[in-house]
């Protein structure tokens, strides 16, 4: 059987600390991928609780191929998040021979919402990125504009529209769904002018 992949890498912010998720965390993975609220800020179209075994199946795959963490916040778990290589064609294809890897988070407790928590964790992921992995530019997939606050995180961050893709079909309202973009030169250039606080690498 394929085990959640476990690397050592261990991520601070002044707030946050974003460590190696670990087959110990499933029942609070489980207690986030089931709750409505949740899943909602992923696709308001399907909020259908996922059972134990669709989240071990997934996240260990996702793990062979990623940095998978838990984002604590006063040595409470508070959300999720990885950066993971490219897997989408569209996005290789227009930038071949690149080193490209996504990431992907969400913070798990609702009442911890709009206080930045999401902005800060990705500033980490974003740092680490470009520091130590040698990423030539790093991607934000399927933000919906369903869900603005998501695309806020990203674009705090100095992420910007890749593409937009049409979605919806004839029977509701049309929405879009976009890929963000991040560079590593747009980096360097968003760093030298931002005031925000860069994230402290530790490495275990």
């Amino acid at each position: 059987m394929v085990r959640l992949r476990v690397h050592d890498v261990r991520l601070s912010t002044p707030r946050l600390v974003l460590r190696p998720m670990a087959e110990a965390d499933w029942p609070t993975l489980l207690k986030w991928n089931q709750d409505p609220r949740v899943l909602a800020t992923w696709d308001s179209d399907n909020v259908e609780p996922w059972s134990l075994e669709k989240l071990q199946d997934v996240y260990r795959e996702i793990s062979q191929h990623a940095l998978m963490f838990i984002i604590e916040y006063g040595n409470r778990a508070i959300g999720e998040a990885w950066v993971q290589e490219m897997n989408l064609p569209e996005i290789l294809e227009q930038l071949p021979g690149q080193s490209l890897r996504r990431i992907d988070l969400s913070i798990g407790e609702p009442e911890l919402w709009g206080q930045g928590f999401g902005t800060e964790a990705a500033r980490a992921l974003v740092h680490h990125g470009f520091t130590q992995m040698n990423t030539d530019a790093l991607f934000a997939c399927h933000v919906r504009d369903s869900n603005p606050a998501s695309r806020r995180v990203f674009e705090k961050n100095g992420f910007v529209v890749l593409t937009q893709v049409r979605t919806g079909g004839v029977d509701k309202e049309g929405t879009s769904t976009n890929h963000l973009i991040l560079t590593r030169n747009r980096w360097q250039d968003v760093t030298r002018v931002s005031d925000a606080a860069v994230a402290v690498i530790d490495t275990e």
